[in-house]
């Protein structure tokens, strides 16, 4: 047992997982654990950060699952019999714990409750295929049948073994994992792995004492096997998706991609989009708005109307009459409207007001009622925290499952909207006593018509999760709902989640807002023409539920309106033209993309963050970096799949919503063309109801027969027969050909291609442009897609792909350097263009950045040769040119010290004192920032940068260094360099006022005491290095084993038939394991160690006797020297001293230097892992290095032949 003390009761929490991080972290041994906990406020408070810091120092790369248990406090009864309780998660336990312990006191039962957490699914399905006699058609699913089979998650043996022993120890195991599909699957798999004597099954819909032991007092004796057998069905429909599509993306466009069920659907959605917006085109049109007031007014309140119709005709008000393409042409139903195409009608009808006669021709009245909102389900929920938060989907559910794992909300993952007759109770009790009383608690009807759903929405008990309660606060003891502001132990973050939740459920049963919205229309009337002006307006009459859930929650009107009469006469003040364009269709938020995929009946919303989340990680979503407040460290598959996308190494795009990327444009096209029915939201949705219909049935029963066969037919009909997964799959293999694959043809501004002999394409180096020709003598040329146009899909033209093709074979020639007259070229690469001063091949030819705004290449788009351009790819003159490569300048000089401007691999920056401030362009152009400004910036920044070093004072600068004064961990300091000298303390208040000459004398002075002490640390390291050691003899070689032995007799008669070093050593090893007679090499072995120990002991005799001369020397040199030994050896032998570094011998064996695709395959090897990122064979590591080398542009491998010259030169 392990008694925690603290000072108050929300550091439990975090001392618990600060502890088990920090043991977990510096043992592989696993032990069980009994908390019990004791609060004194004399304990010392600990940050977070330190422990955290304390806690994750050197953890292990991979570490299995610890097994916690939550027991009671004093278990000084061994004998005591004990019920185990089974959660998913470990933060339930502690909540749990506590309730069971207190009902174990209050009913002295006979018998204590231990809780503990599996730690989510204990089993999965294999990542590799097995050996097994049957037929595996994908790793873990045999034939016949779809058989899934199973194995321990490698983090959970450790756990799994413990559970066993504490559940033989235990006299009953109570299952009570989450109340849904994959909670059931978790219980039905510990089932299988601990086989109980004796269990229940308990579901908790929230963590509150009352549903506790409600739940404890009537468990279930057996699982819900429809559930069950429904979560299998969906795990192998998965797998079959995954591990089928995703390695056809691999061989024809890129590693690391990725297809699934819901999510290449979700993908689709978003291509669809995006290419509307790319084929839309804008329409201009105007508005003609008036100021009206009465005859009799002069100051009186203006009545703002619209106009609506002209001589009877109406006119167009909105972008919604237009056609999307071509621009400026009317949908058919506004095809009789009258388009404003300038501002004519409005200047002419300002002329002519005064000739207008002006009435109210009517007034109309409507008393409108907003019906208050349904309590949450989970993807409301998500939509309102992205709407009104600005959280996302992921970020939402984390945040929900915290609060229900706390006892705050209840369950988080429903398609319900149903509250129990105790949350019932609970808002009554709210709305009475905080929210107007009695009279304002009006629950919604729960008889007669019911409101009609969509089949799709999922608002009801038939699915899986639409037997759950809508999302809620938890019933605290009290019977009511804990306050926001109550909530203890949770972040900010989550605590206005949970105001959302609250405001949200109490909002449920209050009364509706009603409104009195009110229209006027105007007539004007002249000798010629007849125009009417519309105005409209809302008083609010009562708010409702408003007060406390929505926008409108003030209460204020929306645009009151004076009092006016039908037919009265009034008089136009004044009229304004307003000019419009229709806007393309907007791009999907994650709140709109969740509310498109549960209309569809696309996925189910528990699946819906999980989906988002890897749309984002196989890049077939470009990261927004608006939204992205930390750059997410992406690994193992998703590094390839973002390079493929152009996305990796920066964030490339600041567009809001969710944007795909060209892969996506790929892997759709792909899909489309010969998946067509995988990528149709009609046939996904119809594979849910399916699914659904087995957790399910309309007629349920317990035939494990029958419900078999439904599983195995559904499979087949997505798997099997001709029209089946598995054979389009082996159709797309035999028919597509990778280059077409590849190429992008869906965006509308290639649609049109006049240069049919340049291609965009996508590959495992990311979108790259590339001469199309059927010469296969000729290699044809190709470039990289800058990644400012791989993120703005819109700038992608036929035109300038040619334009960026050309500049990167030939350069843009701008002029001659008027210096040395050298050639000044404009090219682009990879990350855009850049300046190249000197030609190719040329001694002293350097290449220079440009600004982000002329390297990103966005101004393209008003040079295209048909708009009149030079063809340039950027707008830069050759005198701009000169400026750029001319850089860095002095721009002026500051306390004796220069300030300098340059442009650096981040963009322009100020450099002063050696300190670099990055210059932005509202704070100045890098090649016209005069002297003040830049002086005033530094030293703005300056003062900022001085704040986060912890600079205290500025002194001076001495030797064109500064002379500061710090405040470190032990008080205020001088710094100069590297060298810190103690602060007198009479400056300790006042370190300003020190005097610069003072500060370096006491700078002297330490640097003369350092370096009669051996220098700064630094530098007694260096010299540490550069003393002189004793030179020792090499140690003899180690001897060869037998398996040594053994290669190195077959090693040439394997090299014929197996050309890579992975195939010759998986060869070696089992004709290894095959050899029976081993006798012969380990003779050899045994006879070349006996030789090794004779050289071994003849070596460190010669040590010795080296050393016991090296004590002849001087007592100096005896205490500096004495047992320092220099060896070529790793480490030293028995009976010898510890050795320091050794002296290279001086004729040492040259190695040999890397080749480039030794280079190319060490900085890609960490890249190539299976699709959940763990490391491949030997054996497949080589043949995949060996495909993408041959695959890879010839830009990319001149780089690597480029690096191996030097490399050989260097040797």
């Amino acid at each position: 047992m392990i008694l925690l003390l603290a000072r108050q009761k929300s550091n439990l929490r975090s001392l618990i997982t600060m502890f088990l991080l920090s043991f977990t972290a510096r043992t592989t041994r696993h032990h069980t654990f009994t908390f019990a906990f004791q609060l004194s406020p004399r304990i010392p408070s600990y940050s977070k950060n330190r422990l955290r810091r304390w806690a994750t120092a050197k953890a292990p790369p991979v570490r299995q699952k610890a097994l916690v248990i939550y027991g009671p406090n004093e278990p000084n009864d061994t004998d005591r019999p004990f019920q185990l309780v089974i959660v998913e998660s470990p933060s339930k336990c502690s909540t749990i714990s506590k309730i069971l312990r207190d009902y174990v006191k209050e009913c002295q039962l006979p018998h204590d409750y231990y809780v503990t957490s599996c730690m989510g699914h204990i089993r999965n399905l294999p990542k590799q295929k097995q050996k097994t006699e049957a037929e595996e058609i994908v790793p873990g699913i045999t034939m016949p049948g779809y058989q899934p089979t199973y194995t321990i998650i490698p983090e959970s043996v450790t756990l799994v073994k413990e559970l066993k022993d504490w559940t033989q120890k235990a006299s009953k195991v109570i299952f009570a994992t989450d109340d849904d599909r994959e909670g059931e699957a978790m219980a039905w798999h510990l089932l299988q792995v601990l086989n109980p004597e004796k269990f229940n099954r308990v579901r908790f819909t929230e963590i509150t004492k009352t549903c506790i032991l409600n739940s404890l007092t009537s468990p279930s004796d057996d699982l819900n096997h429809h559930l069950v057998l429904a979560q299998e069905t969906r795990r192998v429909l998965d797998r079959l998706a995954g591990f089928t599509l995703s390695p056809v993306l691999w061989k024809t466009i890129a590693p690391g991609l990725s297809a699934g069920r819901v999510q290449s659907v979700g993908m689709a959605l978003l291509v669809e989009r995006e290419r509307k917006r790319l084929e839309f085109e804008t329409s201009e049109y105007w508005n003609v708005h008036g100021k009206f007031q009465p005859l009799e007014s002069e100051e009186g309140m203006m009545l703002e109307a619209q106009m609506i119709s002209k001589n009877g005709q109406l006119l167009v008000l909105g972008g919604t009459d237009f056609e999307p393409h071509p621009g400026n042409t009317l949908r058919e139903a506004s095809s009789s409207k009258l388009h404003l195409q300038n501002s004519d009608v409005a200047v002419r009808l300002l002329v002519d007001k005064d000739n207008y006669q002006w009435t109210v021709a009517n007034i109309t009245s409507t008393r409108r009622q907003r019906r208050p909102p349904e309590p949450f389900r989970t993807s409301t929920l998500q939509q309102e925290a992205v709407q009104r938060l600005g959280y996302s989907v992921s970020q939402t559910m984390t945040l929900a499952q915290q609060l229900y794992e706390q006892g705050f909300i209840s369950y988080m993952r429903t398609d319900s909207n149903h509250l129990s007759e105790d949350a019932k109770s609970a808002i009554k009790q709210e709305i009475i006593h905080d929210f107007g009383g009695k009279d304002n608690y009006n629950p919604p009807p729960t008889t007669g018509k019911a409101k009609k759903q969509k089949k799709s929405s999922g608002n009801s008990t038939e699915t899986a999760a639409g037997a759950h309660e809508a999302i809620r606060p938890a019933i605290q003891s009290n019977g009511r709902f804990a306050k926001p502001n109550e909530l203890s132990s949770v972040a900010p973050s989550a605590e206005r989640l949970y105001e959302l939740i609250y405001r949200r459920t109490i909002a449920s049963h209050l009364p509706a807002q009603i409104s009195n919205a009110t229209t006027i229309r105007i007539l004007g009337e002249s000798d010629d023409n007849e125009v009417m002006f519309r105005a409209s307006g809302s008083v609010v009459l009562s708010p409702g539920f408003t007060m406390v859930y929505g926008s409108s929650a003030n209460g204020e009107d929306d645009n009151v309106l004076p009092p006016l009469k039908e037919g009265q006469e009034i008089k136009c003040h004044n009229v304004d033209p307003s000019q419009h364009f229709s806007q393309p269709p907007p791009r999907y938020n994650e709140a709109s993309f969740v509310k498109e995929l549960e209309a569809l009946g696309v996925g189910r919303p528990s699946t819906y963050a999980g989906t988002v989340q890897i749309l984002k990680d196989r890049a077939y979503v470009l990261p927004n970096k608006k939204k992205t407040a930390k750059t997410k460290a992406y690994t193992g598959s998703s590094i390839t799949a973002q390079r493929a996308a152009g996305a990796f190494g920066e964030d490339i795009t600041t567009s809001s919503g969710m944007v795909p990327s060209l892969s996506a444009f790929v892997v759709s096209a792909l899909l489309e063309q010969h998946c067509q029915v995988y990528v149709d939201p009609s046939f996904t949705a119809q594979m849910e109801e399916r699914l659904d219909e087995i957790a399910n049935p309309s007629n349920p029963s317990n035939d494990a027969e029958r419900d078999e066969q439904l599983r195995i037919r559904y499979l087949d009909e997505f798997y099997a027969g001709e029209n089946g997964l598995a054979a389009r799959i082996q159709k797309i293999e035999q028919e597509v050909n990778p280059e077409e694959a590849r190429r992008v043809s869906t965006l509308p501004g290639l649609s049109n291609n006049t240069d049919s002999d340049i291609g965009l394409f996508v590959g495992p180096w990311g979108p790259y442009i590339k001469q199309i020709t059927t010469d296969t003598a000729e290699k044809p040329m190709s470039a990289q897609l800058p990644a400012s146009m791989a993120s703005d899909l819109s700038t992608i033209t036929s035109s300038r792909l040619h334009k960026i093709l050309v500049a990167k074979k030939e350069g843009n020639i701008l002029g001659v350097h008027p210096d040395d007259g050298r050639n000044i070229q404009l090219k682009v690469a990879r990350f855009g263009a850049y300046l190249q001063w000197g030609d190719d091949g040329e001694d002293g030819t350097t290449t220079h950045t440009l600004p982000a705004r002329l390297r990103t290449m966005k101004d393209m788009a008003m040079m295209d040769d048909e708009e009149g351009g030079d063809g340039n790819i950027v707008s830069i003159t050759l005198e701009e040119a000169i400026q750029y490569v001319n850089l860095p300048r002095t721009v002026c000089i500051m306390n004796d010290l220069p300030i300098l401007a340059a442009i650096g691999p981040y963009g322009p920056y100020l450099k002063y004192n050696n300190t670099f401030f990055s210059l932005n362009p509202k704070d100045g152009d890098v090649l016209a920032i005069e002297a003040k400004t830049a002086q005033e910036f530094v030293q703005e920044q300056s003062k900022k940068k001085g704040v986060a070093k912890n600079v205290m004072a500025e002194i001076g600068t001495k030797e064109d260094a500064l002379i500061t004064v710090k405040n470190g961990r032990f008080g205020p300091y001088i710094n100069w360099n590297k060298v810190n000298a103690k602060l007198p303390n009479e400056y300790y208040d006042n370190p300003e006022e020190l005097p610069l000459e003072d500060a370096w004398m006491l700078i002297q002075e330490k640097e003369k005491a350092q370096q009669a002490n051996g220098g700064t640390a630094e530098g007694r390291k260096k010299k540490k290095k550069q003393s002189s050691d004793v030179n020792l003899p090499p140690p003899p070689k180690r001897p060869l084993s037998a398996y040594l032995h053994f290669c190195a007799e077959k090693r040439p008669e394997v090299t014929e038939n197996f050309s890579t070093l992975g195939e010759i050593s998986k060869e070696l090893a089992r004709l290894w394991s095959e050899t029976e007679d081993r006798q012969p090499y380990e003779t050899m072995a045994e006879a070349g160690k006996s030789t090794y120990l004779e050289k071994k002991e003849v070596w460190r005799d010669d040590c010795q006797e080296l050393l016991e001369s090296n004590n002849n020397k001087s007592t100096k040199e005896k205490n500096g020297q004495r047992g320092k030994l220099k060896s070529t050896a790793s480490r030293a032998p028995k009976g010898v001293k510890k050795k320091q570094k050794v002296e290279k011998k001086e004729k040492k064996k040259t190695k040999r230097s890397p080749s480039a695709y030794m280079l190319f395959c060490a900085a890609h090897r960490q890249s190539i892992v299976d699709e959940n990122g763990n490391k491949l064979s030997l054996g497949e590591t080589t043949k995949r290095l060996a495909q993408m080398w041959n695959e890879c542009q010839e830009e990319t491998k001149e780089e690597f032949v480029v690096q191996a010259n030097n490399l050989k030169q260097t040797a």
